[in-house]
């Protein structure tokens, strides 16, 4: 049995040896391209730089069968010194994951006027959106996710009771924080863009004819009576009942 090792270690250095003087590189490339997958490499052999590293592992390869027949022989084989892994000149540490809160800043910090209104209806979303995916970070968002997170608002919206069109809201102001993000490099895709929520039809019945002649009959109408504050509209309080009644403006 040990003669026969013998033989068989020698018939595989010879072949190696053999192999690397005429520069055949098929086994070594079968080695090395297997390795290099294995880590998520792919590797084109074809070039010229590669090819010297494949005459690397043909060298390796030869003298790892010839040190296998030396020690099988009872000579001294010693062992190699473990290679060090390559530093890169100037390398820094690995860059911080970033969160929606990175790009909810960076959205803030654009050059445009929002109210407060907005503003909070933006960080709302963007706590929803924690919340539901609290470990995850915006570097690791795929478009898979994105049907992910449209099916985790509708479930919310039910069990929350609240409507779809306030679920594609939240949808629509986190969609718009990852585009912010992917412009920064924060994220690499919008898992949201593209997506949609359908929205509530609306619910409200029209106005009947006496609905309208009680609100026509107001003073505002008879003897335009214009509200005296801002926010009721003063001339708009009169013209958009009429223009909305006369012009076919829908009830939203």
């Amino acid at each position: 049995m040990l003669a026969r090792l013998h033989d068989l270690q020698t018939t595989v250095q010879t072949i190696a040896a053999t192999t690397l003087w005429a520069g055949n590189s098929t086994q070594a490339r079968k080695f090395a391209d297997t390795a290099t997958r294995a880590h998520g490499f792919l590797i084109d052999w074809g070039r010229a730089d590669n090819r010297l590293h494949l005459q690397t592992v043909m060298c390796a390869t030869v003298e790892a069968w010839t040190d296998a027949l030396a020690r099988h022989e009872g000579k001294p084989v010693p062992t190699p010194v473990a290679p060090q892994m390559p530093v890169a000149v100037g390398a820094t540490a690995p860059a911080k994951a970033h969160t929606i809160w990175d790009a909810f800043g960076a959205w803030k910090a654009l050059e445009i006027e929002r109210n407060t209104k907005t503003v909070n209806k933006f960080e709302h979303s963007c706590r929803w959106f924690q919340d539901a995916m609290p470990d995850r970070s915006l570097e690791s968002l795929t478009h898979a996710d994105g049907d992910m997170i449209v099916t985790a608002l509708k479930a919310w919206a039910h069990e929350e009771d609240r409507s779809a069109t306030t679920a594609d809201n939240i949808r629509q102001c986190i969609a718009t924080i990852l585009a912010v993000a992917v412009r920064k490099g924060m994220c690499g895709v919008n898992p949201l863009q593209g997506t949609a929520i359908k929205r509530d039809k609306s619910k409200r019945e029209p106005w009947t004819l006496q609905e309208l002649q009680h609100l026509f009959d107001h003073p505002l109408f008879t003897a335009y009576t214009l509200p005296r504050t801002v926010k009721a509209g003063l001339d708009a309080a009169y013209w958009l009942p009429l223009l909305s009644l006369f012009s076919g403006g829908t009830q939203q």
